[in-house]
């Protein structure tokens, strides 16, 4: 039980906190807006220096590298005629030892909406349950790993992107020019720090996933919203430096002469610069974890889409085809609109996705059910009954 009271000073003294991290955030960002408005006229030194510091055997931080100049937002598309969005989210139940039996299980959200004709939408869930010895330790990479929460998490990515080609098909059948909707990166950031065979196969599934999506013709973008992403921040340090050439490897590691601006979120720096629909320029992310994934590398762009400033992930065979990329636009406006704020076929995949504590429950009681027919004991650990039913 929180004894708020106890905190009362507490958070007092962490008001005061953020109103002087507060001050300190407004001169960061005035930092690094005249950064970012160097950048715009130092476009030969800054691409010299993105080669440099790409040359490092050890690139220190990632940073972002423009696709398109960096000049002016950019307008927001014509509003797409009629389409169809395809959209999948998952939740999951992780396994636990001190639940009755151990099993996990993964829930797919579908959402297939086609805007302009009148045909019906499609909106449903797919759960699948994880029991056998095989299951709960699934062979990746050459061997067999014990089921985790986090590689759960990897499974139901695969599962989430297995249901957007699934769906990506029959948008195409209906005939319509569509887009398929990921929430979150693209990046695919659970590959850092795992064996070389892990990374091929993990990479592998996805690789085939994107190239089936691009050979339908159907782009796929992720939606990051309120995303805390510094890589087009950390490019402006390559602005700041003032060295003659990069020595990161040696330069002040306590307070170097290029980080005046940090640390900054990049979407702060987009909300100076971007007015409603407009987009800023394309970067293609530098992340180590991409090195697998050739044309579909992530590349992204923030757009304002009203209700904050969205970070929107492509491949990079989305980001060079104009067309395309318009389509991602002008439908991520057009989405955020419809859901007040937020991609409403994202929000309805979520919807069908979640599952609450009382669906825990209740799938817990059938699993108890069914060991029950089966004779078989039913017992959950000590801790798991006395955190359900307390001791008095």
């Amino acid at each position: 039980m929180l004894d708020l009271l106890a905190l009362s000073a507490q958070l007092a003294s962490m008001g005061d906190d953020l109103a002087r991290r507060s001050d300190d955030a407004r001169a960061r960002l005035a930092a690094a807006v005249a950064l970012l408005g160097r950048a715009e006229h130092e476009g030969e030194r800054l691409a010299a220096r993105l080669e440099a510091f790409q040359a490092l055997r050890t690139p220190p931080w990632p940073v972002a590298l423009p696709l398109e100049p960096i000049a002016g937002p950019l307008p927001a598309p014509a509003p797409p005629g009629p389409h169809t969005v395809v959209a999948a989210d998952g939740s999951q139940i992780a396994p636990s030892h001190h639940e009755i039996a151990l099993c996990c299980l993964v829930n797919v959200g579908r959402i297939l909406i086609t805007y302009g004709t009148g045909e019906r939408a499609l909106q449903d869930s797919r759960p699948t349950l994880y029991h056998t010895e095989e299951d709960l330790r699934p062979l990746i990479g050459g061997r067999r790993h014990a089921m985790t929460e986090e590689l759960l998490g990897t499974l139901r990515g695969f599962q989430e992107l297995d249901a957007l080609v699934e769906l990506a098909e029959l948008a195409i059948e209906r005939g319509r020019p569509a887009i398929a909707l990921v929430d979150g990166t693209l990046v695919p950031f659970m590959l850092d720090g795992k064996g070389a065979e892990f990374q091929d196969e993990v990479a592998q599934r996805h690789v085939q996933a994107y190239d089936r999506l691009r050979m339908l013709g159907v782009p796929v973008a992720g939606y990051v919203s309120n995303g805390r992403a510094p890589e087009v921040v950390n490019m402006l340090r390559l602005v700041a430096c003032p060295k003659p050439a990069l020595i990161c490897d040696t330069c002040a590691k306590d307070q170097p002469p290029c980080e005046s601006h940090l640390p900054l979120a990049d979407r702060r720096l987009w909300e100076t610069r971007l007015r409603p629909g407009e987009r800023s320029p394309l970067f293609a992310s530098q992340a180590a974890v991409l090195a697998r994934y050739g044309e579909h590398r992530t590349a992204f762009f923030y757009v304002h889409v009203g209700a904050e400033i969205a970070r929107l992930e492509v491949p990079l065979w989305v980001a060079t085809e104009p067309d395309w990329l318009d389509r991602v636009h002008a439908v991520a406006l057009d989405q955020a609109a419809k859901g007040l704020g937020y991609p409403i076929a994202l929000a309805e995949a979520h919807h069908r996705a979640v599952v609450s504590g009382e669906d825990r429950a209740r799938f817990f009681a059938l699993v108890g059910q069914r060991l029950a027919r089966a004779g078989l004991p039913i017992a959950m650990s000590p801790k798991q009954v006395k955190k359900r039913v307390g001791v008095v």
